[in-house]
């Protein structure tokens, strides 16, 4: 007589192992309601905890919304482009924490949903992109109907209980001009694309990210403007007592004027400003000049060591050969 195994018989290794290459969509649609093992399975796993349904169709969206325990859900994910109506089937969810929309575009429904959770969000990710529309044999770029500073500025001061704001590193428009004051909660982390180092200033003045950040990383957009890319004159930076994470890039199109001197990092990442500062990431455009500063920098030596990581765009190639006899190592 042949042997049958049965769904009950399969053991829960099995099907933990089986939901790692199913997404979350298709787990919660396979799977819910089964039988009580599975559903209390999925429950301890946390895929009723932690949303991603940018896969679902709308009518299986629709669906699901319909089985899941929405009381649940602390982190909801959202490819916008994916799933362009998602934002305005789901409803009020009371526990949601933790927000990631991705490639907006259209940001009315994400200001309406963000503020509609505007007293449970502690996390916070937004970004969005550019669209290449065809034009006969050329394109264009074709940029979201509302800019991204104007979601952030009409939501960012009612989120009192957010910790974490990601905002992505598009450097091409967007968030380089924002004003830094709509951020009226005690940060723990940010991400960030900026115009320039007197922007990033303002970020380490501002008293309600200077005493409670952890994580600061910055991207500098690229300027045709010749401005200098350096600490304001008698502007005299914050002590960030908790940050240990810096990270700092600039974009690839950089130009040789508008360079971060190597004085500029050593200052910005003094032990008076960043005393706790265990780990810095910097992607910058340096000259020959900067080799020598490099070498004697007191940030390879304090007392701090810092763990650097560098990734350099050299403003002459030629230069290349010299990197790994002026870099300390």
């Amino acid at each position: 007589m042949a042997l049958i195994t049965k769904l009950d018989d399969l053991p829960d290794l099995f099907f933990i192992d089986l939901f790692n290459y199913l997404s979350s969509t298709d787990i919660l649609w396979a799977f819910t309601n089964l039988n009580n093992r599975i559903q209390t399975l999925i429950n301890e796993r946390g895929y009723f905890r932690h949303i991603n349904l940018s896969s679902a169709r709308l009518s299986k969206l629709d669906r699901l919304l319909s089985i899941l325990p929405l009381n649940q859900i602390e982190t909801l994910i959202i490819d916008i482009e994916a799933s362009p109506l998602q934002l305005s089937r789901w409803p009020y969810l009371p526990h949601l924490t933790t927000l990631r929309l991705y490639r907006l575009r259209d940001f009315t429904d994400a200001t309406n949903f963000i503020l509609r959770h505007s007293t449970s969000l502690k996390h916070l990710t937004l970004e969005t992109n550019d669209l290449f529309m065809q034009c006969g044999s050329t394109g264009y770029i074709w940029h979201p109907r509302e800019r991204l500073p104007t979601l952030v500025e009409n939501v960012l001061p009612h989120l009192s209980a957010l910790r974490s704001l990601d905002l992505g590193q598009d450097t091409g428009f967007g968030l380089t001009t924002w004003n830094i004051t709509t951020i009226q909660s005690p940060l723990n982390y940010l991400r960030v694309s900026l115009e320039h180092i007197p922007r990033l200033c303002h970020v380490i003045t501002r008293d309600t990210l200077s005493t409670t950040l952890e994580q600061l990383h910055v991207t500098l957009r690229s300027s045709h403007v010749r401005e200098k890319n350096s600490i304001p004159k008698e502007l005299v930076l914050s002590k960030m007592i908790n940050l240990h994470t810096f990270t700092l890039v600039q974009s690839v199109f950089t130009f040789i004027y508008n360079r971060i001197e190597w004085s500029t990092i050593e200052s910005l990442t003094a032990p008076n400003v960043m005393p706790v500062l265990r780990r810095l990431n910097l992607a910058i455009l340096i000259a020959i000049d900067d080799f020598d500063c490099i070498n004697r920098s007191s940030l390879f030596i304090d007392d701090r060591r810092i763990d650097i990581q560098f990734a350099l765009i050299i403003a002459d190639t030629s230069l290349g050969n010299e990197l790994r006899y002026s870099l300390p190592h």
